[in-house]
């Protein structure tokens, strides 16, 4: 997203693809809600709020949104590369950028026998809508950010919300944490730990759950449920990009660092999948290597004209002119 910014400052149009069928990648499917400090000038924001902050700050370069529709390839033809994308779309442009994070991410999935005919309809491994559930038994099983911050907001939609976690101990954010331990003690909201989901009651031919059988310290009990959540983390992998013809190492891009350039001209990556000595994996330091790679790439895209070094203060945002 700051890269369509980016672009957009030098008057450079954007592809903007990604994989889930919304922006912001993990921060906001996983952990919306999960507190960020350490970007200057916010002493402390939720991933969510820097989401949809970025969003406002690329609007007005106009980028080409595909979304929940993955890059599978990156084909060359002359001075001109072509995305395929997995519905079968081709996105020319004369540069590519990568900002894959970590890469693709899988949902780690319970090992519940049984389970697979309430998918899509009562067990979920993502959230669209907070307020799709409300008055719904949730049962949100998991102990780290993702699980705690889902917790709290779709309490607060309206959900009748249970946290099932297989230990006392929680990954999660304190502050979260304390958040919907307080949401428990006001009778708003149930926890159940040291639990684990061990079966599902309900019809399986159409999908809709009764309850859940969970297995606890003083042996078994079931809790009724409308929607189970799993969210037990996730397994990165880059995916396809391992078959683009770039130097990886250890599931991550070698590029230089001077210009975020990979082994392939023209092709960019940065943020946590781009490598390099010295590495500091930071939101910051992606956004500064997000700028270093599009003025590397001004001159694939513009060969005849000269990048204008200027501040933003003068030139204006993307579609602005000079102040």
């Amino acid at each position: 997203m700051f890269a369509v910014f980016e672009a957009g400052m030098h008057d450079l149009s954007c592809h903007l693809v990604d994989a889930l069928p919304q922006l912001g990648g993990q921060l906001s499917t996983l952990y919306p809600h999960k507190p960020i400090y350490d970007l200057p000038g916010f002493p402390e924001t939720s991933a969510i709020d820097f989401i949809d902050r970025l969003e406002v700050q690329m609007r007005p370069a106009c980028p080409h949104l595909v979304l929940g529709d993955p890059v599978v390839d990156v084909a060359q033809e002359d001075e001109v590369f072509v995305c395929h994308t997995a519905s079968g779309r081709s996105l020319r442009s004369k540069a590519v950028f990568i900002a894959a994070g970590r890469g693709a991410f899988l949902m780690r999935r319970p090992r519940v026998e049984g389970m697979e005919p309430y998918e899509g309809t009562s067990l979920f491994f993502t959230v669209d809508d907070a307020t799709a559930w409300r008055g719904k038994r949730v049962v949100v099983q998991g102990g780290g950010d993702s699980a705690l911050d889902w917790a709290v907001r779709l309490a607060d939609a309206g959900s009748h919300v249970c946290l099932v976690h297989r230990r006392k101990n929680f990954r999660a954010h304190p502050k979260t944490v304390d958040l919907y331990m307080k949401m428990v003690e006001k009778g708003v909201a149930d926890v159940v730990v040291p639990g684990v989901v061990r079966g599902v009651e309900g019809d399986a031919e159409t999908g809709v759950m009764r309850a859940l059988r969970l297995g606890t310290t003083e042996g078994g009990r079931t809790i009724a449920a409308d929607i189970w959540l799993p969210l037990l983390g996730v397994v990165s992998q880059l995916g396809p990009i391992e078959a683009w013809g770039l130097d990886i190492t250890a599931g991550h891009i070698d590029v230089a660092p001077h210009s975020m350039e990979t082994n392939r001209p023209g092709i960019y990556a940065m943020g946590d999948v781009a490598n390099y000595p010295g590495k500091c994996s930071l939101i910051l330091t992606g956004m500064a290597e997000t700028a270093m790679a599009v003025r590397h790439a001004y001159g694939y895209c513009r060969p005849d004209s000269e990048w204008s070094d200027e501040y933003s203060t003068t030139k204006g945002g993307p579609g602005q002119a000079k102040g």
